[in-house]
């Protein structure tokens, strides 16, 4: 399986190397932080061994008949925005995502779907994902240090390389995208190195 590579193994010297305004989620309460993209320094890597043991833990996604209703995440305010999850990790998007306006890329539409860590989880995190009601997964796109698009699966590391004027202290943010290819129910599994929740959304075009 492809990895991608931990941004803290970029050189020590924190230098600010990048810009990037996320776009708003697409309810109109919700805001999406700035993010600066940071070369960060060496401390707090996330081992090799850290990854290789939560992508061996079974996804547990429940399947949906078609047609079923989609039992959506409940959304909430987390460090002055709205996200979907019950944490400590969340989705920084609502519960339904139009993801048509999103870039297309292959049959790909792939829509900002950035993440936090609440401040009482300081570890890493494996994000997967795939449709409940129906056959289709989801890819995603890490940005920051490392850009890496077109993965059946999301890292999000101990430290990011990525950080916000707009989140509160202790907070850590994972600038990245979902790709979809047909609306539907999806589910995501996030396990981290205590823990393993699921959030719901459903994906209209």
């Amino acid at each position: 399986m492809r990895r991608m590579l931990d941004p803290i193994r970029w050189p020590v010297l924190s230098v600010v190397v990048a810009a990037a305004i996320l776009s708003a989620c697409q309810r109109p309460d919700t805001a999406v932080p700035t993010a600066t993209t940071v070369i960060s320094a060496a401390a707090g890597a996330t081992p090799s061994g850290v990854w290789t043991s939560l992508e061996q833990r079974p996804l547990k996604l429940a399947s949906l008949a078609p047609g079923a209703a989609c039992p959506i995440s409940a959304s909430r305010q987390a460090s002055a925005f709205n996200v979907t999850g019950q944490g400590p990790i969340f989705l920084i998007q609502p519960g339904t995502i139009h993801y048509g306006k999103g870039k297309l890329t292959d049959g790909w539409y792939d829509v900002k779907a950035p993440w936090l860590s609440a401040p009482d989880y300081t570890g890493p995190a494996l994000i997967r994902g795939r449709q409940l009601d129906g056959p289709n997964g989801v890819r995603f796109v890490r940005n920051g240090p490392h850009t890496t698009g077109g993965l059946p699966f999301l890292q999000f590391p101990i430290v990011t390389g990525i950080s916000s004027p707009d989140l509160e202290a202790g907070w850590r943010f994972q600038s990245a995208g979902i790709g979809f290819r047909a609306p539907g129910c999806y589910g995501f599994q996030v396990d981290g190195t205590s823990f393993s929740t699921t959030i719901v959304i459903e994906a209209q075009k």
